[in-house]
């Protein structure tokens, strides 16, 4: 196990450590799963760079919570894009991006992909009010007749 331990001239020691737990934690992460050497090194380079942007932030500005991380990518992307990935059962998580560098990486497809599914989605909801409403109305035994559920 690899534990890291590196050393920031003119940083204060309680910097230092949060910078070290930092690196830890991308390498403990990233070398459980196939990536390359060169894409370690890569992120452990972004996350060196977006570190010590928001300490001097900080520090020499007090820039504190989401007004400091808007600044620090401002400052270390070229076109900084904040974007959430979510699923069933509110699981969720979020990461800043480069807008120009995630649009190539997409499939030129994608965007329709996505009005076809907020299509669905969106008669998927409009059948299930519907039925609910019927179902409200409806005497019948069954909890809603095809009747109410074309608005009869």
């Amino acid at each position: 196990m690899l534990m890291w331990q590196v050393s920031a001239e003119g940083w204060d020691k309680p910097i230092v450590d949060r910078l070290n737990a930092v690196l830890q934690r991308i390498w403990d992460e990233m070398t459980r799963l196939p990536w390359s050497d060169e894409e370690i090194a890569i992120a452990l380079s972004a996350a060196l760079a977006i570190f010590f942007t928001a300490e001097t932030l900080h520090q020499s500005q007090g820039l504190d919570g989401r007004a400091l991380e808007r600044e620090t990518l401002r400052r270390v992307l070229a076109r900084p894009l904040r974007v959430e990935l979510g699923g069933r059962g509110n699981i969720h998580t979020w990461a800043w991006v480069d807008e120009g560098e995630l649009m190539a990486a997409v499939r030129p497809d994608f965007e329709s992909l996505l009005v076809q599914r907020a299509v669905i989605e969106s008669w998927a909801i409009l059948l299930i009010r519907s039925w609910s409403r019927a179902r409200r109305r409806c005497s019948s035994t069954s909890g809603g007749c095809l009747r109410c559920l074309q608005g009869r």
